[in-house]
């Protein structure tokens, strides 16, 4: 509690300093009304009879449409399951999108959001609670059933494993049913960083890869004798112009000269926040190769693109 409170005095001092006082008052004047709301959310929502058969879904605090709640979301769609999916999002984009589609949803700066969320029995979700709540985290109904399908399993550990931190996760983990990971490696390395138990895990297994063959845009793939996923880890307090290769004996030409000899398509799968960013290094720029169709921006490099000095 204490290092939290001095976390927020250094973030004020900081506001203060780069802003100016009137910002500092107008932005805690937003965070007292957000706090209020999620009391109002949480404890009036509580009270409010829910409906066995609705599951919202949500995803990236309510900006994107991917992840494993878009798969299962899309899998009770297509199957003859007694129960109600809605899709619960703040970006005016995917609601146009799922409303074309004809796939239930309801825009989160809206009335019928609340009633959806008061209602709701399970809320599936990616990142935190603000995926599917407008009034970010913790501004959801204690009555609500929550399953973290989370978004990415880091195996060199994680920058949250501090005991500090686990005491501030509690509440946020109450409402916690299941947490969706792929392997008991994985279960022993979250329960690092949450207060969480094994029995609040349930394990599916590695993700699927089928878009990879199926997709037309990428048919190209299956023209080689083998593919490699590179994933590399991205952290907040690095620079967006990450550097995909960041080892002092990387050498381009024998990399391409590998891919070459073996008959290998790289694939590279940066951190969605990198390619947000307006480029992800001038060095890799002849890389960068968008395939939206595959969620989050992913990027596929051919092994021709690596070729260069």
């Amino acid at each position: 509690m204490r290092n939290m409170a001095m976390d927020m005095l250094k973030r004020s001092k900081e506001i203060i300093r780069k802003e100016g006082l009137l910002v500092f008052a107008q932005k805690s004047l937003k965070y007292l009304a957000q706090k209020v709301n999620r009391y109002i959310i949480r404890y009036v929502g509580g009270v409010v009879p829910n409906r066995p058969d609705l599951v919202i879904f949500g995803a990236h605090r309510g900006e994107s449409y991917r992840g494993n709640p878009q798969a299962v979301y899309e899998h009770i769609l297509d199957n003859d399951y007694e129960l109600t999916p809605i899709w619960i999002t703040r970006s005016s984009q995917v609601y146009d999108r799922l409303k074309n589609e004809n796939k239930p949803v309801v825009h989160m700066n809206s009335i019928r959001s609340l009633q959806t969320l008061f209602r709701a029995n399970i809320g599936l979700f990616t990142h935190q609670t603000s995926d599917l709540s407008p009034t970010g985290r913790m501004g959801i109904p204690s009555s609500l059933n929550l399953i973290y399908c989370q978004h990415g399993n880091p195996i060199k550990g994680d920058p949250e494993a501090n005991p500090d931190k686990r005491t501030h996760k509690k509440k946020r983990n109450e409402q916690v049913e299941y947490v969706l990971t792929t392997s008991e490696f994985q279960i022993n390395q979250r329960l690092k960083t949450r207060p969480l138990s094994e029995d609040d895990f349930a394990i599916t297994g590695y993700p699927r890869n089928d878009k990879i063959f199926s997709n037309p845009e990428i048919d190209f793939a299956n023209n080689y004798s083998h593919i490699v996923m590179y994933a590399p880890t991205h952290r907040k307090t690095e620079s967006l112009e990450m550097k995909f290769f960041p080892f002092e004996d990387f050498n381009p030409q024998k990399l391409f000269q590998k891919l070459e000899e073996h008959d290998i398509l790289l694939l590279i799968r940066p951190h969605p926040d990198v390619t947000r960013g307006t480029h992800v290094g001038d060095e890799y720029e002849s890389l960068r190769h968008f395939l939206n169709s595959l969620g989050g921006g992913a990027e596929v490099f051919t092994r021709k693109a690596v070729g260069r000095n």
